[in-house]
């Protein structure tokens, strides 16, 4: 009898260590234009920089994230225009790289995997536009999407020309003589990577898996990428059926520092943990309970967009 109780205690306990060894998700993080991979120290809970550690009031991150360099990353603020595709075929390539690496990057101290098969793919600006593109493609064939369980896009434009006719720096530059916005937009398109004919994530949207959620992010007030280029994106893709897409409008907020503006980030921060909670990953209880009631706010139909 005692000999059967013991059997009982050892099962028990392996149980319990293989609970305890349960991984959360991963997060792949897809930084925006004029960045670098650590754009990412803006989002994540706790992050170690020179030695180090830090805690950011807001997060919607957790360890482990993957961050990397799309090609024109030099350093901040710094982009070399040469390798810029915003969004297009040699950042997708290097999106791609990122994805398949997490299969096999390992913990140098442990020597196991890294990463978990769950992952959360977030991505700002020009790198939230990469990752609707790179969705688009790999939805099957060797890099397929099946592992991907969330997406958040922060601030994604749909179409280059959306940047080129509402930036306030194309704004400024187009008052000069012998520019307008078009001479501008076939310069640009000339001394980068990005195509006319290339990838538009207005174009591809639409293919997103429709098992993946997806929650748009944008603010009224951003100058680098107009809030309306954001809200065709949803549109588009709620049009296309897909019925786990949501879209959070802040009324205020800079360009690429959204989380970290005041009541507007805390917004951010408090919905980001609703949606996590409503689709099974891990969050913050208490911080997805005061995001509940504007989580519920964040399906509007085409017909509240206008």
């Amino acid at each position: 009898m005692l000999k059967k109780r013991n059997a009982y205690v050892i099962l028990l306990f392996i149980f319990l260590m293989c609970v305890n060894v349960i991984k959360a998700e991963s997060y792949l993080f897809s930084h925006g234009f004029a960045d670098t991979l650590n754009q990412f120290c803006y989002y994540i809970k706790n992050y170690n920089w020179l030695g180090r550690g830090y805690e950011n009031k807001n997060y919607i991150l957790y360890n482990p994230v993957k961050s990397f360099n799309f090609p024109d990353a030099m350093c901040k603020h710094i982009p070399n225009l040469y390798y810029t595709s915003l969004g297009q075929s040699n950042e997708i390539a290097s999106l791609k790289k990122a994805y398949d690496q997490m299969d096999t990057d390992k913990d140098a101290t442990l020597d196991k995997k890294l990463y978990d098969n769950k992952r959360i793919l977030f991505g700002i600006s020009r790198g939230a536009s990469t990752i609707i593109n790179f969705l688009a493609k790999y939805k099957s064939g060797k890099t397929k999407s099946d592992k991907v369980k969330a997406v958040i896009l922060e601030s994604p434009f749909d179409h280059m020309e959306s940047i080129i006719m509402k930036h306030w720096f194309i704004e400024l530059l187009a008052k000069l003589p012998f520019l307008n916005k078009e001479r501008i937009y076939n310069i640009f398109c000339k001394i980068t990577q990005y195509k006319d004919n290339g990838a538009h994530s207005i174009n591809l949207v639409d293919k997103i898996d429709k098992n993946i959620p997806v929650m748009f992010v944008c603010s009224k007030s951003d100058k680098s990428v107009p809030y309306l280029a954001t809200i065709k994106l949803y549109k588009k893709l709620i049009q296309s059926g897909h019925k786990k897409a949501h879209l959070l409008q802040l009324p205020n907020g800079r360009h690429a520092r959204l989380l970290q503006d005041g009541k507007n980030g805390e917004k951010y921060q408090n919905v980001i943990h609703a949606f996590y909670k409503k689709y099974g990953l891990k969050h913050d209880e208490a911080l997805a309970a005061k995001g509940e009631e504007d989580f519920k706010n964040c399906n509007p139909g085409v017909d509240q967009l206008g």
